[in-house]
């Protein structure tokens, strides 16, 4: 059933820049409440299917859990901790439409100028059944976020602590005795420059799929941490997240053609379930039957032209296409590493604090 959204003023402080002087809690309270509100104005969208406003709300929603892990010293833990749940939650109900959408993208591109058979249009038959079947928990994950009264506290938590941005107001800007974001630049944007490599070892292992994972996880929280500084940086800004977000676009192709393959296995399963269903319906009917004779040969015709053979041709056509994307990337990343990427971006933090 379709949830009624409620409706919310935010503070007028979220239509001001942050700058580099602004208490670090009106940073991050500004950071998470502008993801907060574009969250709730996608609801009514996302509910209705759309597939970029369901991918833009949970981009938001991901972007505010990681806002909360980042700046998570200003609030109580358990807070943070419940708030992160709920979060993580709606993501997951999304994130199952989201990889079927993706999925059923990259089987149309793949199929793409292909003379493609039967087998092939039975397989995405299959595939667009499947993510219409997803497509209700998206209404189901945000029904639990509004019904569990979410949007109301966390604006009302983000507005009010520990700062009351409702009453804030830019002159608070170089008071010595606030703790400024620029002076917290670098204690929050080292660790992610330093946790981002700790993963790089995984990227010359095409195999090496969870840390794979991890680096674009870790690249994306860097990313998003640097935007949130942004006023700090200045012009040094902007060529550094073009950096970044290529390394986790190329990750995130990688990954969607992971988590496609792993869907496309699963859809195989179902589909060879079936097959020995009918296959066993065989072994019922009596010897020199016509019944059997015609159901043998419906078989024959399911296992050359039907959805299994299709979605084995897709697993094929997948995997090949993950090799080449892992092995663009590798090249991509031994440049990144040749320019000094990491000695840039700590040097960026320390100019800008």
């Amino acid at each position: 059933m379709r949830p009624a959204f409620a409706r919310f003023e935010f503070p007028p402080a979220l239509a001001a820049e942050p700058a580099p002087g602004w208490p670090l809690a009106a940073l991050a309270q500004h950071a998470a409440l502008t993801q907060l509100r574009r969250l709730l104005s996608l609801r009514d969208d996302a509910c209705n299917g759309e597939a970029d406003a369901i991918r833009r709300l949970r981009v938001a929603a991901r972007r505010l859990r990681t806002a909360l892990a980042t700046f998570a010293a200003l609030w109580s833990r358990e807070r943070v901790r419940d708030a992160r749940r709920a979060l993580r939650a709606l993501t997951d109900a999304l994130g199952r439409d989201r990889d079927r959408e993706v999925l059923l993208d990259t089987v149309e591109h793949a199929l793409e100028g292909r003379n493609a058979g039967a087998s092939a249009e039975a397989a995405r038959t299959v595939i667009a059944h499947a993510r219409g079947a997803v497509q209700p928990a998206v209404a189901k994950g945000l029904a639990t976020f509004e019904h569990g009264g979410w949007p109301a506290q966390l604006l009302t938590w983000l507005g009010t602590e520990p700062l009351d941005l409702w009453q804030f107001v830019a002159s608070t800007e170089g008071d010595p005795a606030v703790t400024s974001a620029r002076s917290e630049l670098v204690a929050h944007l080292a660790p992610r420059i330093d946790a981002l490599w700790a993963h790089a070892d995984a990227v010359l292992d095409p195999l090496a799929v969870n840390p794979l994972h991890e680096l674009r996880i870790a690249t994306k929280r860097l990313r998003y941490a640097m935007e949130w500084f942004a006023a700090c940086f200045g012009t040094a800004l902007p060529p550094l997240l073009a950096e970044l977000v290529r390394i986790q676009d190329d990750l995130g192709a990688i990954h969607d053609l992971d988590v496609g393959v792993g869907l496309l296995r699963s859809d195989l399963r179902d589909a060879l379930r079936a097959v020995r269903s009918r296959r066993r319906a065989l072994d019922r009917l009596p010897p020199a039957t016509s019944e059997l004779a015609a159901q043998a040969e419906a078989l024959a015709r399911e296992l050359r032209d039907g959805a299994p053979a299709g979605l084995l041709e897709l697993i094929t056509l997948l995997v090949e296409r993950r090799r080449r994307a892992h092995a663009e990337f590798a090249l991509a990343w031994a440049e990144s590493e040749r320019s000094g990427l990491r000695a840039r971006l700590h040097a960026a933090c320390v100019a800008a604090s």
